[in-house]
């Protein structure tokens, strides 16, 4: 999924936005490849295959569930607070929106205070 160009690019509120209305988000990126900017981490699993993520500015915050490719390594390192961008495929949305097969494109960590 690395070399695969994006069916779309959008960041974390505006997906959040679009599963507002499930129908619509599912017609627009349920099963396509999407690039994901902006999303804030939220939580981690222990193992780190799998990154809880939201928004920047979502009053609403339906969480963003990652699973990372099997390539992909350091996802534990990640810590809440982190920006990230990736790509993956969206798997839809039950009780959070999923992506799998993400990789991660960049990272930042939060400027820490003074």
């Amino acid at each position: 999924i690395r070399n695969t160009k994006p069916d779309r690019t959008r960041d974390a509120d505006g997906i959040i936005t679009l599963y507002k209305n499930r129908r619509q988000g599912d017609w627009m990126l349920k099963g396509k490849v999407i690039r994901v900017e902006q999303a804030v981490v939220v939580a981690t699993a222990p193992n780190g295959s799998q990154v809880e993520l939201t928004g920047r500015s979502s009053l609403t915050p339906i969480p963003i569930l990652i699973t990372f490719h099997s390539s992909e390594k350091g996802q534990a390192r990640m810590t809440p607070g982190d920006l990230l961008t990736f790509k993956g495929i969206c798997t839809g949305m039950d009780e959070a929106i999923g992506f799998e097969s993400c990789v991660t494109e960049g990272r930042t960590q939060p400027l820490s205070p003074p």
